[in-house]
């Protein structure tokens, strides 16, 4: 037995068969998957290319996924407008201030629903509020009224406050931490943790994938957001840039432009400036995406794994 060697032990190897209707069906998948992947990059290409292309080709219509008469002037006019700027920079803050404010009422919402009943006797009524509001909610007209009784309209809060609670992302939370062993927290508190201690230096940190999907989530949702600034903002220079987007591209004013600027819009189209900011406002979701792209499966995964 001593004179047996590994390399002298055959080596089964197990294929999985798959008959020729099983690879039929699953080329067909992948055409379809690929045909639709490319289905949603064309409108995209064709952006990019209206954004490079000169003014002349996209007023005759030539221009289709590649650039003609190559210019940046698109650019130049978009970053140089003031109103552009003021718009993107709105945007930037409410992402920044509006994702941070919605994740410590995350954490410190789904951290005492998360306890048992036993622990809690509240939450379970609490728990079924949050349910009933999530199948009914207050209504737009009860919402605006409410902001204005607070005086909160025509104010940068208007942009946030709003949205600072998702209670179906709080149930997600909440449901990541009830997996985290409750031996964790039982040595915290021999030790002498209170509540809060026990929330920031293990629960936190043992939440990363959740926290980064809950942040993607929700940064997203605030910098795809126009409808709240057409609704709770009266004057065109406190729109965040989405609102701005949609009245450049729907109803676009030119009463407010100075000279100068009358004579940089001349050198490009509608076409042309409407491509290039929109791509603008993408760019920032560009970057941050795939650094907690990583996140965003496990964290939906463990957050769905208790209900």
């Amino acid at each position: 037995m001593s004179d047996i060697t590994v390399k002298n032990i055959p080596h089964r190897r197990h294929r999985i068969h798959t008959s020729p209707v099983e690879k039929c069906f699953t080329c067909l998948i992948y055409g379809i998957l690929g045909f639709l992947g490319i289905m949603c990059l064309i409108p995209f290409v064709h952006l990019i290319a209206l954004s490079f292309s000169g003014s002349d080709p996209v007023k005759a219509g030539k221009v289709m996924l590649w650039p003609l008469e190559f210019n940046v002037d698109a650019y130049k006019y978009a970053l140089d407008h003031p109103a552009f700027l003021r718009a993107f920079m709105i945007s930037v803050v409410r992402v920044v201030v509006g994702t941070s404010i919605a994740l410590f009422m995350l954490m410190v919402t789904a951290y005492p629903l998360s306890k048992p009943a036993e622990a809690s006797p509240l939450n379970p009524l609490f728990k079924v509020l949050m349910i009933v509001a999530m199948l009914t909610g207050g209504g737009l007209i009860p919402m605006y009224i409410v902001m204005s009784w607070l005086h909160l309209t025509n104010t940068f809060w208007a942009l946030v406050i709003p949205g600072s609670l998702s209670l179906w992302n709080t149930f997600m939370v909440m449901n990541f931490f009830r997996a985290i062993p409750a031996e964790l927290e039982e040595a915290a508190v021999v030790d002498g943790a209170t509540s809060t201690q026990i929330l920031v230096r293990i629960y936190i940190p043992l939440s990363v994938p959740v926290i980064a999907t809950m942040a993607l989530f929700v940064g997203v949702g605030h910098w795809n957001d126009w409808f709240s600034g057409m609704l709770y903002m009266a004057r065109t220079q406190d729109y965040p840039l989405q609102t701005y987007l949609r009245q450049v591209i729907t109803t676009p004013d030119f009463s407010t432009l100075t000279v100068e600027e009358m004579q940089k819009y001349a050198q490009i189209t509608s076409k042309n400036n409407q491509a290039a900011q929109i791509l603008i406002a993408t760019f920032p979701i560009m970057c941050v995406y795939p650094f907690l792209q990583r996140y965003f499966m496990t964290g939906l995964t463990l957050g769905s794994v208790k209900g």
